[in-house]
């Protein structure tokens, strides 16, 4: 019935509010990448609040890190060439983004250690 009666304003609200949960969503991602510095496996390449950000591997490649995520993990991410891991941090639920954080980091940090090029 709402809908009906004031469709602009009923998407809009809702148009506002789904930016508002993106922007928390980046926000939370962007605290937990900022807080790792010059990490030794991971370095986010610059994201702003869109829909994703990417990682630049080092001592290890983007796609073993995807299939381990992936098969061992159970997050999906994108291989977007040999070093390039592309993450989809506004389908991450805001509660989840630390966590799911932790595991890609935690992930890489094994696989760069497995190869013996870790630092």
């Amino acid at each position: 019935q709402k809908l009906y009666a004031d469709p602009e304003g009923t998407l809009r609200q809702e148009r506002d509010e789904f930016r508002l949960l993106i922007q928390k969503r980046y926000q939370k991602a962007r605290a937990f990448v900022d807080a790792r510095g010059d990490h030794p496996v991971l370095r986010p390449i610059a994201f702003n609040s869109g829909y994703f950000m990417s990682f630049r591997c080092l001592n290890t490649g983007a796609e073993a890190l995807r299939q381990k995520l992936l098969h061992t993990c159970g997050v999906g991410t994108i291989a977007i060439d040999g070093q390039t891991l592309r993450v989809a941090f506004a389908g991450i639920d805001e509660d989840l983004i630390d966590e799911v954080y932790t595991v890609i980091y935690r992930a890489a940090e094994e696989l760069a250690a497995h190869s013996g090029s870790a630092e």
